[in-house]
C-alpha cells in the first residue's frame, strides 16, 4: 500500500522504519525521510522451557509459537502419561 511504512531490521545490527512508494510502472521503491535510522534490539530475555512431549500434532502447532517468544532452550521431557512412541 503506497504511504505505508514497513519495520526493516539488519542482523545483528538493529531495526528501523522505510515507507513504500510506487512509482512509474509498478515499481515499488522503500524510501526514509533523511537518514536510516536503525535502534538496537533489546536484549532477548533468558527465558527456558521444560516441557512434557505433548502429542505431535499439538507439537508441530507449538514450534512456531515458542520460537515467537524467543525461548533460549527448549527442554522436552517424558512424563507418566507420555507414550513413549512419541519419542521415536
Amino acid at each position: 500500500t503506497p504511504g505505508a511504512t514497513l519495520r526493516v531490521g539488519v542482523v545483528d545490527v538493529g531495526v528501523g522504519r522505510l515507507s513504500v512508494e510506487v512509482r512509474q510502472g509498478g515499481e515499488v521503491e522503500l524510501s526514509c525521510n533523511g537518514p536510516l535510522v536503525l535502534e538496537p534490539l533489546a536484549p532477548s530475555p533468558h527465558v527456558e522451557l521444560l516441557l512434557a512431549m505433548p502429542r505431535p500434532k499439538v507439537m508441530m502447532r507449538l514450534w512456531s509459537v515458542l520460537a515467537q517468544l524467543g525461548l533460549r532452550r527448549i527442554v522436552l521431557t517424558n512424563a507418566w502419561r507420555v507414550e513413549k512412541a512419541y519419542f521415536s
